[in-house]
């Protein structure tokens, strides 16, 4: 089983970085010398997830470092720096570890049986191709968690954001102009934008860089902390999804990733 390098005074997310840049090195080719970005959730890299970031991480590094793609007009140079692209997130499955390279995907069995061999309880989820960048991905099961939530109506549907995500939210009606990037909620869901029996249509400022998003929902309908359970690994394939809150006697909430949500549709609306 893979186990987290002992601390030393460094960051762990320095110390990770340190040993996956050893393993990347040993791995590749001589004279190749790949260079790593981690892109996304630096802030999931903490000590009481370090076992599942390293046990994640690893088995991709391994499948990837003999795999990447080296152009042909860079075949003579002293030193080749193909570049991996790494990304940790919170996803319907647990964290999810995503790394995307230009290369050759290993085989599925080949990925599934790494983790096998090691020993973790993480899952191989299948290798993706998008215009010859692949995309190695696997998800550590994690345990029910407490988060603070926003829960609104979209159409009929009730759903869930997490707080950290949302700046303010306002009554439509008390706006003078909407952000020029607004979409509404419901149609993201693909459900009907149908008035709310109580309550008032309001708006959700999200937290983000560049211009103001917002999302338009049906009515507010409270706020607190909740319990979040995973939603499972067959639905881990949708980004924008991070869990349910179950509910007795009714439906699962449905706890989503608004800016991820925002950036799967199409058009704001």
């Amino acid at each position: 089983m893979s186990t987290v390098p002992p601390a030393n005074g460094r960051p762990l997310l320095v110390r990770l970085f340190a040993r996956w840049s050893q393993l990347l090195v040993a791995g590749c080719p001589p004279g190749v010398w790949p260079l790593l970005r981690l892109e996304q959730g630096a802030q999931l890299v903490r000590e009481e997830r370090g076992e599942a970031v390293t046990g994640l991480m690893e088995p991709l590094l391994a499948a990837a470092a003999a795999r990447l793609h080296v152009a042909p007009d860079h075949l003579a140079a002293a030193a080749l720096r193909p570049k991996l692209r790494a990304a940790l997130r919170l996803g319907a499955a647990g964290l999810v570890a995503e790394l995307r390279y230009y290369g050759v995907p290993p085989a599925d069995i080949h990925l599934r049986g790494a983790y096998a061999a090691a020993g973790t309880p993480a899952l191989a989820l299948p290798p993706v191709t998008v215009r010859d960048e692949v995309c190695l991905r696997a998800a550590w099961p994690e345990p029910a968690r407490e988060t603070s939530l926003v829960q609104v109506l979209a159409g009929r549907r009730e759903v869930a954001l997490p707080m950290s995500a949302v700046v303010r939210a306002v009554s439509e009606d008390t706006v003078d102009r909407s952000p020029e990037h607004t979409w509404s909620l419901a149609h993201c869901l693909h459900e009907e934008p149908v008035p709310a029996a109580l309550g008032r249509p309001a708006l959700l400022l999200l937290r983000r860089r560049g211009p103001a998003v917002a999302l338009k929902v049906e009515s507010l309908v409270g706020h607190g902390r909740e319990t979040v359970l995973p939603a499972g690994p067959l639905l881990e394939p949708v980004p924008w999804l991070l869990g349910v809150v179950a509910r007795e006697a009714a439906a699962p909430v449905l706890v989503v990733d608004p800016l991820a949500l925002v950036g799967a549709s199409r058009h704001p609306t």
